[in-house]
């Protein structure tokens, strides 16, 4: 953590990470070698933005190269309320801004902390099935910008809560919305530019035979895949069989890009300006092949389709 002396302001190493208060080097954020590093590089403008607008002032003041900054250690605690309100709060160390179980976790301890995590899932998808992706704590607002593969594994793991505690009639709605909602992002592959060199043996039939997660103008292979373990969770709980031919048509995209030697490309399709022509980005990434292998184990799982 970091106190600017002549303004008496204090960030916390927490709110430094979070916010991105920090310049790492590289462009990016701060990592855990740069928050300790001798020569520190604070991001002002976002300092200033993240301030509340009692403090800019004086953080201004002290903007420039010559500032006085002092780094410290922090620890952090929190008060567990005892069930005697007459009693003393125990209190317990966090690590990380998280609570930790004393001693080994058992069953009980895992069970409260499903259902506390569904419950917040539940209660932070919207009525049109997208969830509150980022909320900003500090100014208590919803922050710009969606993750489809995150959506995907967040319905996923909420539709898991479900079948673990199983009655819960306001999870099985808002997952069943979230469901709806990704599907709505499915949309014909372009395979031409997918695989170029099979350009010639696409099927008359092809938009209705293979389809795609496509958000914000990109197809990600991760996207597919993500999308069918969350599309097999939720016929496998809830019994509802829908989906099934479009999780279909998504294993047969990732057959479509996957090459003689095993090799799955490419991973991320992008439509420049949100019209006209797809084209590959020059990115990979291990995860999405994970991702889209999972996917396809778990529709077999459904539909016993050796291809």
């Amino acid at each position: 953590s970091y106190a600017f002396v002549d303004a008496e302001v204090l960030l916390l190493s927490t709110q430094i990470a979070e916010q991105s208060l920090m310049h790492s080097g590289r462009g990016g954020g701060p990592t855990r070698r740069s928050m300790y590093a001798s020569n520190v590089d604070f991001n002002m403008e976002k300092i200033i933005q993240y301030a509340p607008a009692s403090m800019q002032k004086e953080i201004c003041s002290v903007g420039g190269k010559d500032q006085q900054v002092v780094s410290f250690s922090t620890h952090a605690f929190y008060f567990e309320r005892p069930k005697d309100l007459h009693a003393h709060p125990t209190i317990r160390p966090l690590i990380h801004g998280h609570r930790i179980f004393t001693g080994q976790p058992d069953s009980k301890d895992l069970y409260a902390t499903i259902l506390n995590s569904g419950n917040y899932l539940a209660n932070v998808i919207h009525d049109d099935g997208s969830f509150v992706y980022e909320w900003d704590p500090v100014k208590n607002s919803i922050n710009p910008g969606y993750n489809i593969l995150r959506h995907a594994g967040s319905v996923y793991a909420l539709l898991s809560a479900i079948k673990l505690v199983g009655g819960n009639k306001h999870w099985e709605d808002r997952a069943t919305r979230a469901i709806k909602f990704l599907a709505n992002t499915i949309t014909p592959c372009p395979l031409a530019e997918a695989r170029p060199d099979r350009a010639d043996q696409i099927p008359p039939d092809a938009a209705n035979k293979y389809s795609c997660i496509n958000h914000d103008h990109d197809i990600k292979i991760g996207g597919n895949g993500l999308s069918l373990v969350a599309f097999a969770r939720y016929q496998e709980v809830l019994g509802d069989k829908q989906y099934l031919p479009l999780m279909q048509n998504l294993g047969r995209y990732a057959q479509w890009v996957q090459h003689e030697n095993g090799r799955i490309a490419p991973h991320i399709l992008h439509q420049g300006g949100g019209k006209g022509v797809w084209r590959a980005k020059d990115f990979a990434s291990e995860y999405y092949d994970g991702e889209m292998l999972l996917g396809l184990a778990r529709l077999y799982a459904l539909d016993k389709d050796t291809t």
